[in-house]
């Protein structure tokens, strides 16, 4: 008898879907149209999951101060003097020059080409590898800007 009901109640859900078929290829458009109450008892409007169990709390890491006084490393690191540095660097000679003086005496006659073959061609006459730029300045007759 329980056998006989539930057939009973597939051949009426099967005579809806086919009528609701028949009437959606019938209809030009989306599809058929259900209410709104058809399926809300199978829809989940919401979802919480608490997760914080399986989440650890992370341990707290204090930054130590530093107990290392700067007067006890090793550096090499000293303030110098401008002097100081042109004698370390190797221009003991140096002399001062205003360069925005010698750029406005300059002109537009720039010619780097020529400039860089100039210092090129002495450098390559005297097989110098690397030379200070005062003594190429002094060598190639060019100023310190052409240099």
């Amino acid at each position: 008898m329980a056998a006989d009901a539930i057939a009973e109640m597939a051949d009426v859900l099967a005579a809806r879907a086919s009528a609701w078929a028949d009437d959606w290829y019938r209809r030009p458009g989306d599809g058929p149209v259900l209410g709104d109450d058809l399926f809300s008892e199978f829809v989940r409007q919401s979802f919480a999951l608490d997760l914080s169990d399986f989440v650890a709390v992370p341990e707290r890491y204090v930054r130590s101060v530093c107990e290392k006084s700067h007067e006890d490393t090793e550096s090499v690191v000293a303030e110098v003097t401008k002097e100081t540095a042109l004698l370390l660097a190797g221009a003991e000679d140096v002399v001062e020059i205003d360069v925005e003086q010698e750029i406005r005496h300059q002109g537009y006659d720039e010619d780097i080409a020529a400039w860089a073959e100039a210092v090129r061609g002495w450098m390559m006459s005297s097989d110098v590898v690397s030379a200070n730029i005062m003594e190429i300045v002094e060598v190639t007759n060019l100023s310190t800007v052409k240099v």
